[in-house]
């Protein structure tokens, strides 16, 4: 049970309604979030193909990490009443615009990848 009341709490309201990037980084905050919405853009929706394409993924971790961006509403789940049940992921309108900062994002990390990778090098 989380506390309200604690000044930790109290710092993360604050800053949810005042800093719309801290907004915007704990929607996508943890290990496979990022990852996850560009498998999904890519067109990998179901659940054994996401934990196929993501190894080291745990399938608690998976399905935590899923749950999460549904409940930001940056992807949607659908259940098809069949016989096992299948479950497709797919992005929200909402997911679909945050995708190009996504792939900027990756951009520039592979650029400085590539930086610090030649400066460790002429060390």
């Amino acid at each position: 049970m989380k506390k309200n009341e604690t000044s930790n709490a109290i710092n993360r309201d604050t800053l949810n309604r005042t800093c719309m990037l801290h907004n915007v980084l704990h929607m996508i905050e943890g290990r496979w979030k990022p990852a996850l919405l560009m498998k999904i853009q890519e067109g990998v929706t179901r659940f054994g193909k996401l934990k196929t394409s993501l190894p080291g993924i745990s399938e608690k971790m998976l399905a935590q990490q899923l749950k999460e961006l549904e409940q930001d509403q940056l992807i949607s789940k659908t259940i098809y009443p069949e016989v096992p049940p299948r479950t497709t992921y797919a992005l929200t309108d909402r997911g679909a615009e945050l995708h190009h900062f996504l792939q900027l994002m990756c951009d520039w990390g592979m650029q400085h990848l590539v930086d610090n990778e030649t400066i460790a090098n002429a060390n």
